[in-house]
C-alpha cells in the first residue's frame, strides 16, 4: 500500500500527523509554516475529543449515566469543526504528506474560535460536578495505583505515565511541528492512582485550549503544502482545471512519494493516549518495505496485570476506564 493511501485508514487527526511527519522525515519533505500550525490545531482538538470520550465513559462506569451525554455534546461540536476543516466528521485525512489538504475557511476558523472561548466554561462545570463528588472520589482515589518505577519499567506512556509522576511528553522533549514555539505545561501527578490520571487528562484539555489559542494568534499567511509535485497531492483546482495537476494526482495515488532506498527513520508524536510512533524502512519505492507502529494503547494495556492485582472486582471496569485503551489500536 502506498504511503499516501495509509492516511485514509487513520481516524484521529494526530495519527495522520504522526505518519505524515515520519514520511516527511525519511523523504526530506519541507512543510510550510502555516500547515504546521493548522496541524497543531487539529491535533489539540483531537486530544480534547479523545479525553471527552474517556471522561464520559469513565464517569458512566462509576455510576453517573447522564454525564456521558454532557461530554458528547461538546464532542459533537469538535466533530462539526473537523467536518468544516477536512470534510469528514470522523475519518480525518486532512493532514497530508507535505502539508494539509486544504486551508482553513472563515467558517472553520469561526467555529474553532467559538469553541475555544466556550469550552473552558464546560470544563469548569465538569470540575464542579466531579472534583468534590464523594462517590466519584471514593471510586477512584487509591485505586489502580501505578508506581513511577513500575510505569517506567513496563513502558507506560501518556497520561498513564504522567499520572505516576514522570513528566514525559513528546511535544516537549522532542518537539515536532511548531510545539517549541508555543507555551504549555505538562500536567503531572505523583499519586499514580485513577484519580491522578483523571486530574492529568482534565488539565491536559485546558492546556490544549491554551495551545490552540496561541496557534490562532501565530497562524502565518502562506501556502498550506509544499509546491513540489513529486512530494504532495496537488490542489483540487489544479486537478480539475490542469492536465498536469491531474497527472500528478494519479501519480501520487498510484506510486506515491518515494523515499531514498535504504533510508529509515522513527518518528513519534504525543497522541491523546501517549507516544505514537512510526518506524519506516524504504526500498526506494512508494510502498514502505517495513512499517512498524508503536501504539500507546498496546503499551498501556500491559499495566493492567499489575494495577488490577489486589483490587476489588467492582473496581475493574473503573480501572480499565482510567487506563483509557482503544482495543482496536492494540490489536496487532
Amino acid at each position: 500500500m502506498p504511503y499516501t493511501d495509509l492516511m485514509d485508514y487513520l481516524s484521529p487527526y494526530s495519527n495522520n500527523v504522526a505518519l505524515c511527519t515520519a514520511v516527511e522525515k525519511i523523504a526530506n519533505v519541507e512543510v510550510p509554516e502555516r500547515a504546521h500550525y493548522i496541524r497543531m490545531i487539529g491535533c489539540e482538538l483531537s486530544r480534547i475529543s479523545s479525553h471527552l470520550l474517556w471522561l464520559g465513559t469513565m464517569v458512566m462506569d462509576a455510576g453517573a449515566i447522564s454525564f456521558f451525554i454532557w461530554t458528547f455534546k461538546e464532542r459533537e461540536k469538535i466533530y462539526d469543526i473537523m467536518d468544516r476543516i477536512g470534510g469528514h466528521r470522523f475519518t480525518i485525512s486532512h493532514a497530508r504528506i507535505g502539508g494539509v489538504a486544504n486551508d482553513l475557511t472563515d467558517e472553520a476558523m469561526g467555529s474553532i474560535k467559538e469553541f475555544v472561548e466556550m469550552f473552558p466554561k464546560e470544563l469548569k462545570d465538569y470540575h464542579k460536578l466531579l472534583d468534590r463528588n464523594r462517590i466519584f472520589f471514593d471510586r477512584n482515589e487509591a485505586v489502580g495505583v501505578l508506581k513511577t518505577e513500575d510505569a517506567l519499567q513496563i513502558g507506560a506512556t501518556g497520561p498513564m505515565l504522567r499520572g505516576s509522576g514522570f513528566a514525559l511528553d513528546v511535544r516537549k522533549f522532542s518537539p515536532y511541528a511548531r510545539y517549541n514555539e508555543v507555551e504549555f505545561e505538562v500536567p503531572t501527578r505523583l499519586e499514580g492512582d485513577n484519580l491522578a490520571r483523571y486530574y492529568v487528562r482534565m488539565e491536559e484539555m485546558s492546556e490544549s485550549i491554551r495551545i490552540i489559542k496561541q496557534c490562532i494568534d501565530k497562524l502565518p499567511k502562506g501556502p498550506v503544502r509544499t509546491d513540489n509535485a513529486k512530494q504532495a497531492y496537488p490542489s483540487k483546482d489544479e486537478v480539475y482545471y490542469s492536465m498536469e495537476g491531474m497527472i500528478h494526482d494519479f501519480m501520487m495515488t498510484d506510486t506515491g512519494i518515494c523515499p531514498p532506498e535504504g533510508a529509515e527513520c522513527y518518528h513519534a508524536v504525543e497522541s491523546p493516549k501517549g507516544e505514537l510512533g512510526y518506524y519506516i524502512q524504504s526500498d526506494g519505492t512508494g510502498h514502505p518495505w517495513r512499517l512498524k507502529i508503536n501504539a500507546p494503547s498496546f503499551t498501556n494495556l500491559q499495566v493492567l496485570e499489575d494495577i488490577l492485582d489486589g483490587e476489588m472486582v467492582a473496581d475493574t471496569v473503573v480501572i480499565i476506564g482510567g487506563v483509557d485503551p482503544v482495543l482496536g489500536e492494540a490489536d496487532k
